[in-house]
């Protein structure tokens, strides 16, 4: 008769111990080797393909060590001699877990290092969340309001990082604008009026943050700039096109990215975290999309992405390359127009493997008809 613990105990004590420990591991190896890689490699100008390959070698690793350390630490538990020893180490992985909630409900410890888009003599600045020694500083500098594009959908995190704003920023004295924000996850929409509003009728200095001062602060940048009556005055640095977050993006989830000049990236069509991350940034001039409207398998994912990119200003041309029939001289000819165009221009098929997508790759690089 087998007289050690079920299996089921067995599972249920590894699946209680390994998410402490991959939370806790998991969020060390955030701040630790993955941030310092990506700085490293992106310092150094390594392929994003090769940062792609270190992180999912860190997470792989992450995945296996942390499941190797669950396993032993159960098999410690359940081997103690006295229950209340064995209970020590599921507690301990908890609080294990609990601390690392702490750290992320931490922001400061969390942001170390990051620092606020600060441009000198401009209304708007961007950054990630800001601590009460922030806020005292930004309404030293002389700052009228703190635009917050926290969601309460982000929880446990941001609705309770979002009460400690309002109340520091009351006792500081300066204001908080809430605007929460979470494109294609909700909608956006009285967010996006009001601050639409701030931009064409504020009279105010402005910092503007989400909680790590990246995505989401890119989609209000987006707005600053195309809504704006005097853009060149609200923000400096306008030298010519911004670097586009896809310069280091080899791939999406749809397929590959093609960088088919300093300014062109060819791609599949992006999931909605692609769309917020890569597309509505403000280094985005022009979406241009080959899929087919007459094509019913096609429209949906036309208009989807048409009321998204109106709403973040983003300009959308609608350019299909049907396939049947083929017409190589129409890709060549869409070759021209998106040549024509300024600043940074996305164009998209479905997926990677898709005709047009091959097409305008071969035209676009060679100036010829596509076979």
């Amino acid at each position: 008769m087998d007289r050690g613990p079920h299996k089921l105990a067995r599972l249920g004590l590894l699946l209680l111990i390994w998410p402490g420990i991959g939370f806790a591991l998991g969020t060390l190896t955030l701040l630790g080797p993955v941030r310092w890689i990506t700085s490293v490699f992106r310092a150094q100008g390594v392929p994003e393909v090769g940062e792609k390959i270190a992180v999912l070698t860190l997470i792989a690793l992450l995945v296996l060590v942390s499941f190797g350390v669950s396993h032993i630490l159960m098999r410690r538990a359940l081997a103690a001699a006295r229950w209340w020893r064995g209970a020590v180490i599921p507690l301990a992985t908890t609080g294990a877990a609990a601390l690392t909630l702490w750290a992320w409900l931490t922001p400061g410890l969390i942001n170390r290092g990051a620092e606020a888009e600060m441009l000198s003599g401009t209304r708007f600045t961007f950054g990630p969340y800001p601590t009460a020694d922030d806020l005292r500083r930004l309404k030293d500098e002389g700052f009228t309001d703190v635009i917050s594009l926290l969601h309460p959908a982000v929880a446990p995190f941001e609705p309770r990082l979002l009460e400690r704003e309002i109340e520091a920023a009351r006792a500081i004295g300066i204001n908080v604008v809430h605007a929460p924000m979470l494109p294609w996850l909700s909608d956006n929409e009285e967010s996006l009026e009001r601050l639409r509003a701030i931009i064409a009728e504020g009279t105010g200095k402005y910092y503007v943050h989400c909680y790590l001062g990246r995505d989401r602060v890119g989609v209000v940048k987006r707005l600053v700039r195309q809504l704006s009556p005097d853009a060149g005055s609200l923000m400096a640095g306008d030298d010519g096109p911004a670097e586009h977050p896809l310069l280091r993006k080899a791939s999406f989830e749809r397929g590959a990215v093609l960088r088919l000049d300093d300014r062109v990236y060819l791609t599949p069509y992006p999931t909605d975290e692609e769309f917020l991350a890569y597309v509505f940034q403000e280094a985005t001039g022009t979406v241009v999309s080959m899929l087919d409207p007459e094509d019913p398998s096609d429209l949906g994912w036309i208009e989807k992405e048409r009321e998204a990119l109106a709403a973040f200003a983003v300009p959308f041309v609608s350019a299909p390359v049907p396939t049947d029939p083929f017409e190589p001289e129409r890709v060549l000819e869409l070759v021209a127009r998106v040549r024509s165009m300024g600043g940074n221009v996305i164009v998209h098929a479905f997926l990677d493997r898709s005709p047009s997508y091959q097409a305008f790759a071969q035209a676009y690089r060679s100036g010829r008809a596509p076979m």
